[in-house]
This record gives structure tokens, C-alpha cells and sequence, in this order.
């Protein structure tokens, strides 16, 4: 078996000396092509020995595997695998917890991130589902509302502030078998929370099609 033609590194390949290989070309590589020169150890023992060019061609046991186990992965939905799932048809019941992030009302108050309100949250619920109790679930916005009021003197004020904002469902595939008065007691409750995590006297609550506030009232200076 006679010697193997030797093929040279392009001058892009610095401090790479000749090598034996066949010569042919690798499309998009830099360096010489070795992708024939024989069995997978010696392609291994080329990787190992060139390691630049080894993270360009990748090793061979991370090149893609046969179809059979390629589709073996669970297929993607179509639209004609979907339907309603049994008992979750049911009166919508959505609701909405509005809560301040500044504390206070002067506009120099400390102003809370939404994730406080989140971890806020989590916790309650935590609490209710480990004490056996069922708790509501959604989504925690932030956004800024804005307002104007009359002053005494005949202008007119007006101001804006964040605000955190908890939308959801009294999902009936899950709380359908509460009553509207059960739900409602577990909105103020978690309002309740928020509130005083947050430092707000009032809380702006919705459920279904019913709204109402919750006040701290006043209270003597400390």
C-alpha cells in the first residue's frame, strides 16, 4: 500500500504543519479536510490532536442519529386533536386585585417592584394549598394608573402612580364547586396581604360582575 498524497494547510491555518490526508474539502472550515481518513478512532485521535478544528467539525458521537430514534420524540398537537375537556364548561368568574407600589401617599414614598407582590402572593397561596384549603391562581402585571381631583381652590390635580395588577378565573374545571361568596372571601384575604406588604391603605377589588374597596381606615401615628 503505497504512501498517502500529502495536502498542505492554506496560510489561514497558523503553526499547522502538512499533514497526510485526502484532498478534498470540508465546506465551511478553514483548515484541511481529514474527513476520510479512516475509522472513527482515527478521527477522534485528529480531534484530539487538533482542537481547534475539532470544535469546527464536532465530535462524531454528536452528529444526528438515525430516524428511528429521531422520531421517537412525543409529535406536536394538531388542530384536530383538541377538545373540550369534561366539566370544564362553566359561568365565567374572572377577577382583579389592584393594589398600589408606592407605600404612602406623598409621591417621594418607596416604591415596591412587582415581584414583591408576586412573592407576596406565592406565599399565600402556598399557605392554603399545605393547610388543605384551595387558593386562586393568575397573572401579575405591573402598570401606572392615572387620576385627577378637584382642590378647593378651584384647580385641579392630578398624579399617576404604579400599581400592581392580579387578573384571573375561578377556573370551573377546579373551583367550580365554590360559591361566589367563598371566592370573594379568598380575594380579600389575599388583598388583605398585599396590602400590608406593600404599605397601601386601599386595595381595589372585582370579581364576576361585582367591585369593592378595602380601606385600612385611619389610624393613629406611631
Amino acid at each position: 500500500m503505497g504512501p498517502s498524497p500529502v495536502i498542505r494547510c492554506s496560510q489561514a491555518d497558523p503553526g499547522v504543519s502538512d499533514r497526510t490526508a485526502n484532498p478534498t474539502t470540508i465546506a465551511g472550515t478553514r483548515h484541511c479536510d481529514r474527513s476520510t481518513m479512516g475509522s472513527p478512532n482515527r478521527l477522534r485521535s485528529a480531534a484530539f490532536r487538533y482542537p481547534q478544528e475539532h470544535d469546527e467539525m464536532r465530535s462524531i458521537d454528536q452528529w444526528p442519529k438515525g430516524e428511528s430514534e429521531m422520531s421517537a420524540r412525543t409529535p406536536a398537537p394538531k388542530a384536530q386533536d383538541y377538545s373540550v375537556v369534561p366539566g370544564s364548561l362553566g359561568p365565567r368568574r374572572d377577577f382583579r386585585i389592584s393594589v398600589g407600589l408606592r407605600e404612602g401617599w406623598d409621591a417621594d414614598g418607596r416604591v415596591f417592584d412587582v415581584s414583591e407582590a408576586v412573592r407576596t402572593a406565592r406565599a399565600w397561596m402556598k399557605r392554603r394549598v399545605e393547610a388543605g384549603q384551595p387558593a386562586l391562581s393568575g397573572m401579575f402585571a405591573r402598570a401606572e394608573v392615572t387620576y385627577a381631583w378637584p382642590r378647593p381652590d378651584g384647580t385641579v390635580g392630578s398624579d399617576r402612580e404604579p400599581v400592581a395588577l392580579f387578573t384571573g378565573e375561578a377556573v370551573h374545571a377546579y373551583l367550580g364547586h365554590l360559591s361566589d361568596e367563598t371566592i370573594e372571601a379568598m380575594l380579600n384575604e389575599l388583598s388583605i396581604e398585599l396590602g400590608a406588604a406593600l404599605g397601601q391603605e386601599r386595595i381595589y377589588v372585582a370579581f364576576a360582575n361585582r367591585t369593592w374597596i378595602l380601606d385600612a381606615g385611619e389610624r393613629l401615628p406611631i
